[in-house]
């Protein structure tokens, strides 16, 4: 309803071409985000994380990164240069993605007792300290030894 009112008051002759719903706006590679002066952050980059979903602080810290590269671009950088530049930038960053997609496609893949066996054992590797402090290969380790034949993750990893 909101879309088809803009679009009468100021884009009359405009026609959607498609619609995506309820899907998490992330790809493995999103850093293709400047041309012609204009740098994308947040979702419009599809930078949101491909696990969890989670798009406030990816957008956060792709918005710094346009700002900086939008502030060069305004005093007279090269566009070429800076586009390079502002994707080794994005590319730095945002360097765990193949990771995170794997991941994904991991958790895609197990069965809800799985889902709920895992979560029982993240539990149980918490309760030995601090799970957010920890060594993620550690956690991996644990949840190889934990889930060998149903822990997938493992063979999602290979090549990443």
């Amino acid at each position: 309803e909101w879309l088809a009112r803009f679009r009468n008051a100021r884009a009359p002759r405009s026609e959607v071409l498609r619609q995506v719903v309820g899907g998490v706006p992330a790809l493995k590679q999103p850093f293709k985000a400047f041309s012609r002066g204009v740098f994308l952050a947040g979702d419009a980059a599809r930078i949101a994380d491909p696990v969890t979903g989670a798009g406030i602080v990816p957008g956060m810290e792709s918005g710094e990164i346009c700002g900086t590269f939008a502030a060069r671009y305004a005093q007279g950088g090269e566009a070429d240069c800076l586009e390079r530049e502002f994707t080794g930038a994005m590319k730095q960053r945002f360097a765990d993605r193949r990771l995170r997609f794997a991941a994904r496609k991991a958790l895609g893949e197990m069965s809800d007792k799985e889902l709920a066996r895992m979560v029982k054992a993240i539990g149980e590797f918490a309760a030995g300290g601090d799970l957010l402090g920890s060594n993620p290969v550690a956690l991996l380790k644990f949840m190889m030894k934990s889930m060998p034949t149903t822990f997938r993750l493992a063979k999602h990893l290979v090549g990443v």
